[in-house]
């Protein structure tokens, strides 16, 4: 079964962001699955569902599509909004729900800090935890980002088309195309702005960006399509070429002096053949006479 450790349990104390919002137009993106279940028997509910799948239910988002665990919570939030009155109204209005998959950074009057919930429990204190224990290695570039509630917490599900495996995971062999939490969004269901991320040092995702992705567990869902890393594994960059590292990796002795992915691409590479050569390499003849 799939673990969560700590994650629900910390809704309620995130500060989730709901405000009432000028919205902007959103640019399109790239489609992602609707709703997405756990691959374990004993964890019924979905673990993702997407704005678009809400943006369906009719006037009101119908926040049963979460589950009876993070629906509660949700919910709970959403009675805590301030303007209560213009909520009614827009209610009253009988306007259908409607998804804005962008909104401003100044919409947002707090955000959602998340630890995320991640498939594996292997080390990634440093560059060489993710070349040493990684059962998979991926880059590739981003063609789709989905704002929706993983857990029932807001956060995006990335589109990538994988372009390189330095390191094939049996879980997702042969795959061409991964679908990756994480947990940043600004997005408006009706009158609800929904934020995450932003004050957490989480980078804003876009179509054209690059990550570079490690991977250590299974995927969550049934579908085997997800992938949940810890923040130091995946990194990024922009489509005008800023590279962005996990925090806590950045003034890491391998990757500090890198100013680009394919420069890290090319320390994965050596990094690599230099651990297959080590285990290939000739036992050395024993020392003395015979």
């Amino acid at each position: 079964m799939p673990q969560f450790p700590g994650f629900r349990n910390a809704l309620l104390g995130l500060g989730l962001a709901l405000c009432i919002p000028s919205l902007t137009t959103a640019t399109p993106q790239g489609d992602a699955p609707a709703i997405l279940k756990s691959s374990g028997d004993d964890y019924k509910e979905p673990i993702w569902v997407s704005g678009e799948a809400f943006a369906k239910t009719g006037t009101e988002p119908d926040w049963s599509l979460l589950g009876v665990n993070t629906r509660s919570s949700v919910e709970t939030l959403l009675d805590l909004q301030k303007d209560q009155s213009r909520i009614r109204r827009e209610k009253a209005s009988g306007s259908r729900t409607e998804l804005k998959k962008e909104v401003a950074a100044a919409e947002c009057s707090s955000s959602v800090v998340t630890s995320g919930p991640s498939s594996g429990n292997a080390p990634t204190e440093s560059f060489l935890d993710l070349l040493r224990h990684s059962t998979g290695i991926y880059s590739g570039k981003v063609t789709g980002v989905t704002p929706g509630f993983f857990l029932g917490a807001p956060a995006s599900l990335l589109r990538v088309e994988v372009d390189r495996v330095f390191k094939e995971g049996s879980a997702y062999q042969g795959t061409t195309e991964l679908y990756v939490y994480h947990p940043f969004a600004r997005f408006a269901l009706g009158p609800y702005v929904f934020c995450s991320g932003a004050n957490d040092h989480v980078f804003e995702p876009e179509i054209g960006g690059k990550v570079l992705l490690f991977v250590d567990g299974p995927p969550l869902d049934k579908e085997g399509l997800l992938v949940t890393p810890k923040r130091e594994q995946i990194f990024y960059e922009s489509a005008e070429g800023k590279l962005v590292l996990p925090e806590r990796l950045r003034t890491d002795d391998e990757l500090f002096p890198t100013r680009s992915l394919r420069e890290i691409e090319k320390l994965v590479g050596r990094g690599l053949k230099q651990a297959h050569d080590s285990r290939n390499a000739s036992p050395r003849a024993p020392r003395g006479n015979p």
